[in-house]
């Protein structure tokens, strides 16, 4: 068979790298970013990261593909749509939650993921939540609501949200 095949030569090829080759960088190997389906092999994926401790960088693509509209259709990049994969291999996790423009499609998403936050929060884990959006103004708009959602369940959040602050006064120069 073709396909088993092929996905023999993928998990040798992973098993490789992540065995021989990340522990000969100089700098520690903190996490990995999956942006392509490993569906036949995602809890072998998972037990080699956990056995380096890499940790599993969490795409979260659901609000911008369960929508009735499409928000990246303007994007020069559209983010991959792949089965999130709610994993922490380490003692900490990243999660790139990529949020609609419109606030109302984003809202049980992050209350699900309030929910799993505090758990493993809860299990000593540290958890990295990063915001974005394909309009990335309406970003920290998110990013303050999904703060509000962890305070209101008791849950310490270190606010890392800024905005730049322009002065009214002055004159913005494109040069």
């Amino acid at each position: 068979m073709v396909i088993c095949t092929h996905i023999k030569k993928v998990r040798e090829f992973l098993r490789g790298c992540l065995r021989n080759l990340v522990p000969q960088f100089k700098r520690p190997v903190s996490s990995l970013k999956v942006r392509v389906s490993f569906a036949q092999m995602q809890d072998e994926l998972n037990q080699m990261l956990a056995e380096l401790s890499i940790g599993r960088v969490l795409l979260d693509t659901r609000p911008i593909y369960n929508a009735p509209d499409d928000p990246q259709s303007q994007s020069a990049r559209r983010k991959p749509s792949l089965p999130l994969q709610p994993v922490v291999t380490s003692d900490f996790t990243l999660v790139r939650f990529i949020s609609h423009p419109e606030a109302q499609y984003n809202k049980s998403y992050l209350e699900k993921w309030r929910d799993q936050l505090k758990d493993w929060i809860t299990q000593g884990k540290t958890v990295y939540f990063f915001v974005h959006c394909p309009q990335e103004e309406r970003s920290p708009d998110t990013a303050r609501y999904f703060q509000s959602l962890m305070r209101q369940q008791g849950i310490v959040v270190e606010s890392t949200i800024s905005e730049p602050e322009i002065p009214q006064d002055i004159q913005l120069s494109l040069f």
